[in-house]
């Protein structure tokens, strides 16, 4: 027990004792009375501020929560030489050891567990305790479906990448296609972290490749998302998977690896049969964005996959629009060679040179001058 905490328990109990021995009429004076309710009260105060709560506050995150979060081992080992709780629970039962496991801070976590902290069902999963996994749910079947800070036991196990935990949870009965309050499925977390050992344990369980968490997308969206190739290679394995599932936004799987420049991911999806011409965002195509970006080795692997080099996005601007408007003239001259319309207008009526020429892009507007660009 917290030393801050024995104080509190002590102070109660002494309370207890002075009213005892006092006797009927002595427990009635008040001057006797108001000394032991004072000493409680004053040990109750002394614990609550050391946890960093409000005299009698419950379920709110202490000093010690806020310091696992962050990994701060120097600032949990003050907190707790000051007297706070190493078990005290958030208003979600979420512990400090929960909160540093989750922000996987292996030192503050061993610091917590040698200061006794008490290992519940989610930090039994992140800490790889297989054994305490399964006495826990032994001892109460209802945790299977548990809320964690990762949602269900399941998403939990997926997202750290605990392959036999994973094992053990669907085989007590956890569901492969149980969603988190994200719309996310145990899948959807293992895509994003990059499990493949628990993603290949979902998907023989039965979890569907294509299941969509609306704007999130489905797993191939998070994979290629978060530059995961191991994964997407996995998924891309599963003969349902649909390579140009689009997510609630328009967003397809090879519109998100352009977006954040996952060339590898790029250049397998399109192996794989991904439309190079699907627009996301604002109707810009995967080429408007390796235009923009400066990606050269992107925008040659559209194009040479029949990328439509003058399509337009919803304010009427092509790829070498958004070339010229993003000084990248090495993307710029790929296109005009690649068959770009030098003089393509966009809905405000303005040409690739226009843009060069308001911008003060001497070199790009020498470019278009050389392919015949003008101003509108």
């Amino acid at each position: 027990m917290a030393r801050a905490e024995k104080v509190r328990v002590l102070g109660v109990v002494l309370a207890g004792l002075i009213l005892t021995l006092a006797g009927p009429c002595d427990a009635q004076a008040k001057p006797a009375e108001s000394k032991a309710e004072k000493r409680a009260k004053r040990a109750a105060k002394k614990a609550d501020r050391a946890n960093g709560r409000k005299p009698g506050a419950k379920g709110v995150k202490t000093p010690l929560h806020l310091a696992a979060a962050a990994g701060n081992e120097q600032l949990a080992a003050s907190l707790l030489a000051g007297g706070a709780d190493v078990n005290a629970k958030d208003g979600d039962g979420t512990t400090p050891l929960d909160a540093a496991v989750f922000g996987q801070h292996a030192g503050v976590a061993k610091l917590l567990l040698a200061r006794g902290a008490e290992v519940g069902m989610y930090s039994a999963i992140g800490l790889g305790q297989r054994g305490r996994v399964e006495a826990l749910l032994k001892a109460d079947a209802g945790l299977i479906r548990a809320r964690t800070p990762s949602g269900p036991p399941l998403h939990a196990a997926s997202r750290f990448g605990k392959g036999e935990i994973v094992a053990v949870l669907l085989k007590r009965g956890a569901d492969a296609g149980a969603k988190d309050s994200n719309g996310q499925t145990a899948l959807h977390l293992a895509a994003t972290w990059g499990r493949p050992d628990a993603a290949k344990r979902l998907i023989a369980a039965g979890a569907d490749a294509n299941c969509s968490a609306g704007p999130g997308g489905t797993p191939l969206h998070c994979a290629a998302r978060t530059g995961r190739e191991d994964m997407v290679k996995l998924l891309l394995a599963v003969k349902s998977v649909n390579v140009n599932a689009a997510a609630s936004n328009g967003q397809t799987p090879l519109y998100l690896a352009a977006y954040y420049g996952q060339v590898g991911i790029c250049k397998l999806l399109v192996a794989a049969g991904a439309n190079v011409n699907t627009p996301g965002e604002s109707g810009r195509g995967p080429l408007h964005l390796a235009a923009q970006s400066g990606r050269r080795e992107l925008a040659d692997l559209l194009i040479r996959n029949k990328a439509n080099v003058n399509a337009a996005d919803s304010t009427g601007a092509t790829a070498l629009h958004k070339a010229v408007a993003f000084w990248q003239p090495r993307i710029a001259k790929l296109l005009l060679e690649s068959g770009a319309e030098v003089n393509a207008k966009n809905k405000a009526g303005q040409t690739p040179m226009d843009l060069a020429v308001k911008a003060g892009a001497k070199r790009l507007a020498e470019l278009l001058r050389d392919y015949g660009g003008q101003k509108g």
